[in-house]
């Protein structure tokens, strides 16, 4: 996969050989740590010169090995000089089919900005091409300045809807804006047709338009005297329209200033600054402008708070509500904003540590997913044994601290036992330990789940787990099980088998017939009370009617008469004779 991609040009250039060229870059990735092994032939080793391959003329590859605490994997450098137009290109492609950039791993970065610094000053310049690198910090910051800009939009509708009504939009927005909304808002309600009857003005123009509205001033004019104005009405000298204008302007007063007399109520003085480079920050990353982690670092920091601000500031707008029902209907749109922002911090969470961290709920499901699958082992371990049946699997209940997961039925004696369960413990807190024992007959083994916990690390700008979320048993649950019914419920068949060797031997009697179960069809049908019950299967447990022949001692399906029982070769013969 192509990571990285960049060219230097220059009319001229001084480089006499190309080879050495690549070579002293290639030491400086060495020297500056950046690289760990070098593959010549398919083996690694440590020797550069031999690793560096010309693959086609001026086309260069040198494939190497990073590996330390947090990063791991191997990469392609390919160094390509081209002549075209006359000038001179020299080419750089990082590739690498097992590394994947992130936001917290700084070795890409790291590689590549090593390359730049080293030939910055051999060409004229430098353009860049492909950087998954920095496109993958930009993709990790849109959630939040999604988050961003929408709390913004309804601070303001929030305000200006209940300071001024539905009107406000008339009365405090420059004709500047105004006109932006009517170009946009056509396309926009085509391409949405679903949102056609809502008011989507804020929704159509853009974050700066935003920081207009926190900022606008509605000002009256208030004449004065002016000797130009007087000897422009008396056609004694001529006044440009934006002359008249700029005089008019002077001779102006403030009569409202939304952010002194609204927002500035709600948000904190510096809130404007920081969004303003916000909004700067925001086309950056939009316009898909290279990153790199300090700049990251820096926007993700702002965003986040000025996320903290406009939450905050929509929970105060709910104490200048003016009546009962308004004020209900915006405590539940508060309510919903506010777990929307605690669930989209939470995905940023997860998403950039790589844990889980459950609720009480999806812990329980967590649980009930992880014994399904062992359940389903314990199934598949005793798919043979047709002496064993096993109930349907019954989920953990979220209200049920205890009960029974499934029953274990041993056919030849009919003997249940049941593998139940108990939540010893259920902690939703990050880091937290949730148990549940889960055992047969008073005889538990523990299952005890670690939910996921992280932190925000301001060096790198995102969250790092602190512990990971996973299950852990001190005894694996399905050998358990499986053992237990090996133990308790005897596999019949088995011994019977084992032991036909020396009843044969002995010249004993077997202790099965020689025809089929009508349950199985298998040739286990007891008739040694000593192995089970007369006429059960030791395959499947199945009861079979079997009568003794009174005339020829043979066994036979049928019931007992309770009088001479006859089998039907010798009815046959009876009654031929």
């Amino acid at each position: 996969m192509l990571l990285v991609k960049f060219f230097a040009e220059s009319d001229s250039t001084s480089i006499s050989n190309y080879a050495e060229y690549v070579t002293n870059i290639c030491k400086t990735l060495y020297d500056s740590g950046l690289v760990t092994e070098y593959d010549y032939d398919g083996k690694w080793g440590d020797e550069l010169e031999d690793s560096i391959e010309e693959v086609e003329e001026n086309i260069w590859v040198w494939n190497i090995k990073f590996c330390d605490k947090t990063t791991c994997g191997k990469f392609s450098l390919f160094f390509e000089f081209g002549t075209y137009s006359c000038s001179t290109q020299f080419t750089v492609k990082i590739y690498s089919d097992d590394y994947i950039p992130s936001p917290t791993d700084k070795y890409l970065e790291q590689l590549k900005l090593t390359i730049k610094k080293e030939i910055k000053s051999d060409w004229e310049k430098i353009v860049w091409l492909v950087d998954e690198d920095a496109a993958t910090l930009s993709v990790s910051l849109y959630p939040i300045i999604y988050s961003v800009e929408n709390l913004a939009r309804q601070l303001i509708n929030e305000v200006m809807t209940k300071e001024y009504g539905i009107t406000w939009w008339d009365r405090f927005v420059p004709i500047s804006i105004k006109e932006k909304h009517q170009n946009r808002f056509v396309v926009y309600k085509q391409s949405v047709p679903n949102f056609n009857n809502i008011d989507e003005r804020l929704l159509t123009i853009d974050i700066a338009d935003l920081q207009k509205i926190f900022t606008y001033c509605s000002k009256k004019w208030k004449p004065a005297p002016d000797a130009d104005i007087d000897r422009y009405l008396s056609e004694l000298t001529a006044l440009t329209n934006e002359r008249i204008i700029e005089k008019i302007k002077s001779n102006s007063e403030i009569e409202l200033d939304l952010w002194l007399e609204h927002f500035s109520k709600y948000l904190p003085v510096d809130f404007l600054e920081r969004f303003e480079d916000f909004s700067k920050d925001r086309n950056h990353v939009a316009h898909n402008k290279l990153l790199d982690r300090n700049i990251h670092g820096k926007i993700l920091a702002n965003a986040k708070h000025l996320e903290k601000d406009l939450v905050t500031a929509l929970e105060k707008v709910d104490k200048i509500v003016v009546s009962k029902e308004q004020k209900e209907i915006i405590a539940k749109e508060t309510y919903r904003l506010e777990q929307e922002a605690l669930a989209h911090e939470h995905r940023i969470m997860e998403q950039e540590a790589n844990i889980s961290v459950r609720d009480q709920t999806e812990i329980i499901e967590f649980i009930n997913e992880f014994l399904y699958e062992k359940y389903s082992i314990i199934l598949d371990n005793i798919r043979f044994r047709d002496d064993i049946e096993l109930s349907e699997f019954t989920e953990i209940e979220d209200a049920q601290y205890s009960g029974t997961l499934f029953d274990i039925t041993y056919k030849i004696s009919q003997e249940t036992v049941s593998v139940e369960y108990h939540i010893d413990c259920l902690d939703d807190e990050p880091g937290s330990e949730s148990v549940c024992r889960v055992g047969i007959n008073d005889k538990f083994i523990d299952i005890s789940y670690s939910n996921g916990e992280a932190e925000f690390n301001d060096d790198v700008g995102c969250y790092v787990p602190i512990t990971q979320d996973e299950i852990l048993e001190d005894i694996d649950l399905a050998e358990w099980v499986t053992d237990y019914i090996g133990i308790h419920f005897e596999n019949l068949r088995e011994k019977v088998d084992s032991d036909m060797y020396s009843i044969i031997k002995d010249g004993g009697i077997s202790p099965i017939l020689e025809f089929g179960c009508w349950e199985c069809g298998e040739p286990y049908i007891c008739i040694d009370d000593e192995y089970a019950p007369f006429g059960t299967c030791l395959n499947c447990g199945a009861h079979n009617d079997i009568v003794k022949c009174d005339r020829c001692e043979q066994y036979f399906e049928g019931e007992d008469n309770g009088e001479f029982n006859l089998c039907e070769n010798c009815e046959y013969d009876i009654e031929r004779q």
